[in-house]
């Protein structure tokens, strides 16, 4: 069995992370993500995510290309793990490359795959006025979702779109309290209905 790993926050998961856990997948046989915990993103990338790290881990054993969730606690671990996991092919997106070539050294091949051009997390946060910061708390989130606080225009909220017993932003964006989910044409729909 060919053993893959990549690393990652994977905060704000979206279609260029799917991408590249599937083609990270096609070069072996078990794909084991290492998931930047909470604390790690904070003390050594000065990054604050938005989803918690179980949360995240969640999300990606989810993936039907993802077969083991570890934590990444530093970047020092990645030597360590080559060999705690037999790992045959280290992967990462090519922003990344040459920065880890030093792991050919453990026997290990090192792959940089192209990333999605078109999507970051990096041009979401910046797209919703969230650059700098996404924590719920520091955009006023806590407990709403509803479509000021998000930065879209508008008088419309959770209870409009029947989201009142969702608890919080979280709650909402994953549809667990309601079971009820809303894109941005269905939120801009209900809304316009609602100012009428």
């Amino acid at each position: 069995m060919r053993r893959v790993i990549t690393y990652g926050t994977y905060d704000l998961l979206h279609y260029g992370h799917i991408n590249l856990l599937r083609r990270a997948k096609e070069y072996g046989d078990y794909l084991i993500v290492a998931l930047s915990t909470d604390e790690f993103n904070w003390d050594s990338k000065h990054k604050k995510c938005y989803f918690s790290y179980e949360k995240r881990k969640q999300l990606l054993e989810a993936i039907r290309y993802v077969d083991l969730v570890i934590p990444e606690q530093n970047w020092e671990q990645k030597v360590r793990d080559m060999h705690e996991y037999h790992i045959d092919t280290f992967v990462m997106g090519d922003d990344w490359a040459g920065k880890f070539d030093f792991l050919r050294d453990e026997g290990v091949e090192v792959v940089y795959l192209a990333r999605t051009p078109e999507i970051s997390t990096t041009q979401i946060k910046e797209d919703l006025g969230l650059a700098g910061t996404c924590d719920k708390e520091d955009l006023g989130l806590a407990g709403t979702c509803d479509k000021e606080d998000l930065g879209l225009a508008g008088a419309c909220d959770k209870e409009d779109l029947e989201l009142a017993g969702a608890g919080n932003a979280e709650d909402a964006a994953l549809g667990s309290a309601s079971n009820e989910t809303a894109n941005a044409q269905d939120v801009e729909s209900v809304c316009e209905e609602g100012t009428r």
